[in-house]
This record gives C-alpha cells, sequence and structure tokens, in this order.
C-alpha cells in the first residue's frame, strides 16, 4: 500500500500563498495558527511532530474555495491555475533586524522563510526581477514615516551602487541599518533618518558595505 506523505511545511507554505493573496498577513506562524483556529501551542506542537490539522485546513479550504488537494499535495487546482503565474516568492530573512542593528544576511542563526506577493505589487513598486530581491524586518522608528516600525523591508540586493536621496540597507560595524544616503560635503556619507528625531549619521565609505537599496515595505497588519 503506497504511503501518502504529506508534509508539514510545505502545507503551511501553501496556506500562507492564501493568506498573503486574501488577506494581505505577512504569514509568520502565529497569524497562521489564528487563521486556522490553532492555539500557537497547538501549533507549534503540530509542526514539531510534522501533524497535519486535517479538519482545520479542510475549514480553511472551504472558506477560500481552495481544493485541499492543492492545500495538501500541492497538486493543480482549476482555482488556482491562472493565480499561481502571478504569485511572486521572496525569501525573508528571520532573525535579522535592521534599523537597530542585527547585523547582515548572513548570520549563521538566521532562518530563512519566505513570503508571497502578487503581480501587481511587484509591478507597482517598480520592481523588474524579483529573484534579486530579499526581505528583513525593520525595528524603530528612525525611518518613519516612510519605513514603520516591524514592517517588512524589500531589498535590491543588486542595487548597491549609492545614488543619493535613495534609501538603502547599510551594514556597518554597529550592525545593520535602513536610511537614506547622501553624499556629505566634507567628506564621507551621511546616513540621514526620515524620522527628524534621530540626528544624521556620518561615516567614511570604508565603514560601512551597501547592502541593496529599498524598493518597498509590507505593513505589519
Amino acid at each position: 500500500m503506497d504511503t501518502l506523505n504529506v508534509d508539514f511545511t510545505e502545507v503551511m507554505e501553501r496556506v500562507s500563498i492564501i493568506m498573503e493573496t486574501e488577506l494581505g498577513v505577512v504569514p509568520y506562524d502565529k497569524n497562521i495558527a489564528n487563521e486556522l483556529g490553532l492555539s500557537p501551542t497547538q501549533f507549534a506542537n503540530n509542526k514539531k511532530r510534522n501533524k497535519i490539522p486535517y479538519f482545520e485546513i479542510a475549514r480553511f479550504c472551504d472558506k477560500y474555495e481552495i481544493t485541499i488537494n492543492w492545500i495538501l499535495l500541492g497538486k493543480s487546482s482549476m482555482r488556482l491555475i491562472e493565480r499561481e503565474e502571478d504569485i511572486y516568492k521572496i525569501r525573508l530573512t528571520e532573525n535579522i533586524n535592521a534599523s537597530c542593528g542585527g547585523g547582515g544576511f548572513c548570520e549563521e542563526e538566521a532562518e530563512i522563510k519566505y513570503i508571497y506577493i502578487d503581480k501587481y505589487s511587484i509591478e507597482k513598486l517598480g520592481i523588474t526581477n524579483v529573484d534579486n530581491v530579499e526581505a528583513i524586518h525593520a525595528v524603530g522608528d528612525s525611518m518613519y514615516p516612510t519605513v514603520k516600525e516591524d514592517s517588512t523591508v524589500l531589498i535590491d540586493k543588486t542595487a548597491n551602487t549609492l545614488k543619493p536621496g535613495g534609501v538603502y540597507a547599510v551594514n556597518t560595524i554597529s550592525g545593520l541599518f535602513i536610511k537614506r544616503l547622501a553624499i556629505n560635503p566634507n567628506g564621507g556619507i551621511d546616513l540621514i533618518s526620515d524620522n527628524k528625531l534621530y540626528d544624521t549619521i556620518t561615516m567614511l565609505a570604508d565603514e560601512m558595505t551597501i547592502v541593496g537599496k529599498v524598493v518597498g515595505s509590507l505593513e505589519k497588519i
């Protein structure tokens, strides 16, 4: 008898697609648990044991008119055939926070997840190659209102050449920051906060590395 292998992580990735496109919610584990009607503890236990909450998944599929075979097995469904082509998957580096430090993208303890963004939003942001874009979390209000606290920031890692006035993710000895960059007339580069309560920081070019340009942000819901 064939065994049906259903992977918890893969199922929840497909649930995440629906949450992103239908609800506009960033699919953190706590948000997925809430949508499925599970407590965070129940969700964590199921994840650890690779136990699929079939009843909750069935109810979720009914609510959003999703074929359960697609959620469980990744098989194409009539509802998602057209929409799958219009959904982009972007890597999100967890445990790395910008604006208040935290290091670069390649921390050993970083956890890699994915977020899903529809084609319309990608085009509206002016992103021409999604493969170049990664996401991190923004912490603090130093770039308010351009980047709101706890938002998810999209960074084009190929756009790492300074163009004055642009907003960039910058790696420094003090941590990873999201700042507006400008050339200081007296030498060095100004790291400018859009929130006027914060002072401008001036650094030499060899004291910082431009990780990439901020091309958009997703506000926390």
